[in-house]
């Protein structure tokens, strides 16, 4: 399951954020969901480890992922996952760490702590499609080693969560770039 924003609503939402946000209430109602229908919850490398070498997944496996490393996502979501002792991966763009509004290094830090995992997310977060030449793709995806208080991004990594790089862009369109990209 793939989550953006996890607040409260406002009145001013626009409909591009009612459209992919929902409210603690809500959030919380679906893990517990997951919780009781057996849903057991594991990270990207569990994934990985049954793909490259045949570790057995635990039956009905589910992973929990959100994106674009939002403020809200520590604030509301991560200690609802605590709650029900779950893993996530945070996929987070390297530029919007500790801008206003956006997850901060400590913030990573702690939930990394906690047993989540940091995922890169590209660079600025651009519209992909527009992106016309390996050259741009690389200079989005190919995030160098940004580290900041023990906080790696190169990538799929995390105490939590060893493996190789992997970087989820999410791409829709030029079908031609899509090869250099591992989902």
């Amino acid at each position: 399951l793939v989550y953006h924003v996890v607040r409260p609503r406002y009145p001013s939402d626009s409909t591009a954020v009612r459209d992919i946000a929902v409210t603690p209430q809500i959030f919380d109602a679906q893990m517990n969901y997951l919780k009781h229908a057996g849903y057991q919850i594991v990270h990207f490398s569990d994934l990985e480890n049954y793909v490259d070498r045949g570790v057995p997944l635990p039956p009905h496996p589910l992973i929990l992922s959100f994106d674009d490393g939002w403020g809200d996502q520590f604030e509301y979501a991560f200690p609802i996952l605590e709650k029900y002792h779950y893993p996530a991966t945070f996929f987070v763009f390297t530029n919007g760490i500790g801008r206003p509004g956006f997850l901060s290094w400590n913030e990573l830090k702690t939930m990394q702590a906690h047993g989540m995992s940091i995922g890169d997310h590209s660079r600025s977060h651009p519209y992909l499609a527009r992106i016309k030449n390996l050259t741009q793709l690389e200079a989005e995806t190919n995030t160098p080693d940004v580290k900041e208080e023990n906080v790696p991004l190169n990538g799929f990594v995390g105490a939590s969560a060893p493996g190789r790089p992997l970087t989820f862009v999410g791409i829709r369109g030029t079908p031609s770039l899509m090869r250099y990209v591992v989902l």
